[in-house]
């Protein structure tokens, strides 16, 4: 199947060249359609002459208003070079690396045969908002519906009440939930906004990389204990079958400590 896969990105052109490389690695059940969308030009950041080499098209706008209006900006305009050929389109951060397309194959599937028009993980589970860094949507729907990913403020939960306006049908990525770390786990886990970074069932990371002292390496060990293999030639990672079962453990003990959502209606706050 022809795949449509729209990346954003302002600055982090680093954390892009190494997405695009693990899509080219490891991203082999469809025939992917690249897009870069960049809003980081009128700042000084410029995409990568090493990014169009890899066969993706890079679409530089010359506009920011801002992080989330820019997202939102990005996704209208890449929205419109959406191939016709392209039944879905994965939506990606530059900085949330997949290392495999198992789990978005599984997810397609789910969603040919069962009529949803989009996929992510659960964002804020108590506010019932929908991740953006990584999700599928129908490209039709996407294309019909440029309501969806127009917004300026509270992205995912924007996305969500459009969603369930239009009564479209959505499937969660468990694979890539939970995202924000229970309130028990929180003195057991350092994590910066009190979010989750890796996720092994999903093959994927989402650190930014100035919350990291090492920076874009540190990332890179980070990925490597979640595959559980020395994907990236980094020091530091003598114990990666040790750090990579603390991941999964982590990550199963997460799903079923309790968790305000289980008892409470999702909160109703305001989209913007």
């Amino acid at each position: 199947m022809d795949v449509c896969v729209l990346i954003r990105v302002h600055s982090r052109m680093a954390d892009l060249e190494v997405c695009l490389r693990a899509i080219r690695r490891h991203w082999h059940r469809h025939r992917y359609r690249v897009i870069v969308l960049s809003a980081g030009r009128p700042d000084g950041f410029l995409v990568p002459s090493s990014v169009a080499s890899t066969g993706a098209e890079v679409i530089e706008i010359d506009s920011n208003p801002g992080h989330v209006a820019g997202t939102s900006l990005l996704l209208q305009e890449g929205m419109a070079h959406v191939p016709e050929g392209c039944r879905y389109t994965i939506l990606l951060e530059a900085d949330t690396w997949v290392h495999d397309d198992e789990v978005l194959d599984a997810c397609i599937g789910r969603m040919n045969d069962g009529g949803a028009v989009w996929a992510s993980a659960a964002w804020v589970e108590k506010l019932g908002s929908l991740a953006i860094d990584c999700a599928a949507v129908e490209s039709a729907f996407l294309r019909d519906h440029p309501g969806l990913v127009t917004f300026t403020s509270r992205a995912e939960l924007h996305v969500a009440r459009y969603l369930a306006a239009a009564r479209a049908p959505i499937l969660h990525i468990t694979e890539h939930m939970p995202v924000h770390v229970p309130r028990v786990l929180r003195p057991l886990v350092p994590a910066p906004q009190g979010r989750f970074r890796c996720f092994p069932a999903g093959a994927m990371v989402t650190h930014h990389v100035e919350d990291l002292t090492g920076g874009i390496a540190e990332k890179q060990r980070w990925a490597n204990a979640t595959l559980g293999r020395r994907e990236y030639d980094v020091p530091g990672c003598e114990h990666l079958a040790r750090d990579h079962r603390k991941l999964v453990w982590l990550q199963r003990l997460a799903r079923i400590v309790p968790r305000s959502s289980w008892v409470m209606k999702p909160r109703r706050v305001p989209a913007t």
